[in-house]
């Protein structure tokens, strides 16, 4: 997996108690980006629940202590030891806002990262109780110099943006920006 632009401005919330939201359209990387940030960016212990998954939408709908239960005897947390919670798609949940809240202000060893796909139902779910505990990170698609990267074409990457005279170039880079305005 390549990492996204947007991980260098993530990255200095990631040792904050701040709840971080990944929101925007479907399919423009936000569980994937939260998969790298937990492979590669984090020396604390860490779990991702998605909540497409039915069992975990339950067990987050019936009771914030009931989660926390769950995550002592299943994964064998302690309780006091600081971990990162990756929670996708909270959307899901009948009352995003409320547990969140409560994981918040009564946890402030567990991090919290949260996705959501739909940003209305996403911004109207998620009220106005997070303030000062909520940090948004809108993700867009990739742009055309991410799209290089995934093509491993970093050196028309580093081109983009800039007058070039050479022929060749522009038609290398048109050749891949045609693909990238299709796909």
């Amino acid at each position: 997996m390549i990492e996204r632009g947007i991980i260098t401005k993530i990255k200095p919330f990631l040792e904050t108690n701040d709840i971080l939201l990944f929101y925007g359209a479907r399919q423009v990387g936000k569980t994937t980006l939260m998969k790298i940030i937990q492979e590669r960016h984090l020396t604390k212990k860490s779990f991702f629940f998605d909540l497409e998954n039915k069992a975990y939408l339950e067990l987050c709908n019936q009771n914030p202590d009931i989660f926390l239960k769950y995550l002592k005897s299943y994964f064998g947390w302690n309780g006091q030891e600081e971990i990162v919670l990756f929670i996708d798609e909270i959307q899901y949940l009948d009352s995003p806002t409320n547990f969140l809240k409560y994981l918040y202000d009564n946890y402030p060893m567990l991090k919290l990262i949260v996705s959501g796909s739909s940003t209305l139902e996403i911004r109207g779910k998620l009220g106005d109780s997070l303030v000062g505990r909520l940090i948004k990170f809108e993700i867009f698609p990739l742009s055309f110099q991410e799209f290089l990267l995934f093509k491993d074409q970093p050196n028309l990457a580093k081109l983009v943006g800039t007058p070039i005279d050479l022929q060749l170039i522009n038609d290398q880079i048109n050749f891949f920006y045609q693909e990238y305005i299709r796909f």
